[in-house]
């Protein structure tokens, strides 16, 4: 009984390894467009800033998706933000970082209404 209960758990955790992958594909393809699309909303709401969903994969991967003590799964988000700042002319520098540090509360509001407008169904 014990051989067929690890192999059992093999199986499981061959399957959901692949979902995590499968996921973490998804988030992905889905962190760049909503990065895109945020980013190109955010001058009309008084915003020139660039905004980034960055993806980071946590402490054990797809490896050992439970590693942690954090909350299960594969990916860590954050939503980052950079302010676009002119120097006279062609020089252009970004100075920003992950939202909640750098973001005033009414550039954080304006985010959210961005990132609200840009995904289906909100």
């Amino acid at each position: 009984l014990l051989p067929e209960a690890e192999e059992g758990e093999r199986v499981a955790l061959e399957e959901y390894t692949q979902a995590c992958k499968e996921l973490s594909s998804a988030r992905e393809v889905t962190a760049s467009n909503l990065s895109t699309s945020v980013t190109e909303l955010l001058p009309s709401l008084g915003l020139e800033c660039t905004f980034e969903v960055q993806l980071t994969q946590r402490p054990g991967g797809f490896v050992d998706p439970y590693c942690g003590s954090e909350t299960l799964g594969v990916d860590v988000v954050d939503l980052l933000l950079f302010h676009n700042k002119v120097n006279g002319g062609a020089n252009e520098s970004k100075r920003g970082g992950n939202i909640e540090q750098v973001g005033s509360s009414g550039e954080k509001s304006r985010v959210l209404l961005a990132i609200e407008t840009c995904l289906p169904g909100s």
